[in-house]
């Protein structure tokens, strides 16, 4: 194998490593559960603007 063949290889290797890490951090991260606050779920639903999705659906 030539230098250039050692480098490329090396390289492939690192960053296969270092996306795998990301990807698996990345879904660890997704999995949990959002933190919601109860009283700002009642707010937005008590001022929820229910007539404006019947009117972008019978366009």
């Amino acid at each position: 194998m030539t230098q250039f063949e050692v480098i490329l290889s090396v390289t492939c290797g690192t960053v296969s490593i270092a996306l795998s890490y990301y990807v698996l951090r990345l879904s660890k991260v997704t999995d949990q559960d959002d933190p919601r606050d109860p009283e700002k779920v009642r707010e937005f639903v008590k001022n929820a603007p229910y007539e404006r999705p019947r009117d972008i659906l019978d366009d």
